[in-house]
């Protein structure tokens, strides 16, 4: 099952409901915003003791660069107020690990991209990746957590 969170952003699961996978094809007007809401009530909805498995998937060309250009880089709260609530989250959780693969395009735009954000991130409790396949998203998704 696919929902649609705004016109051209689109939540679906994988594996049982433990992978969230958000395909963003669009960021303009209020979408992250509502991207932004959506991840934040995905956080507080998830199962507790569980790991939380989110895809960003910004494989459609242009996406990417965009929302780079607008925040600087992908985080899991997308928006500045989004990852005020997400450090919120976290603090108020502490046994919660977040981990994010995040699908660029191997388009020009999506290596515009990749050179702007980190590759590799990890604190206590949060680990994130870039990489260009959906697939391989969910491989590496697959691996860490448990």
């Amino acid at each position: 099952m696919v929902d649609e969170i705004a016109d051209g952003i689109t939540l679906q699961f994988f594996d049982d409901g433990s992978i969230a996978h958000f395909m963003i094809g669009r960021v303009d007007g209020n979408r992250p915003d509502r991207l932004s809401a959506a991840v934040l009530d995905l956080l507080h909805d998830w199962p507790p003791g569980r790991p939380i498995k989110l895809i960003y998937d910004l494989s459609i060309s242009g996406a990417s660069l965009a929302l780079v250009q607008l925040f600087g880089d992908v985080s899991v709260g997308v928006t500045p107020e989004g990852v005020e609530a997400v450090n919120a989250f976290k603090a108020n959780n502490p046994k919660s690990t977040i981990y994010l693969a995040t699908v660029l395009p191997k388009s020009i735009s999506g290596r515009r991209a990749e050179r702007k954000v980190d590759k590799h991130r990890v604190d206590q409790q949060f680990e994130g990746v870039v990489v260009f396949k959906r697939d391989d998203a969910l491989e590496w998704l697959r691996t860490v957590g448990g």
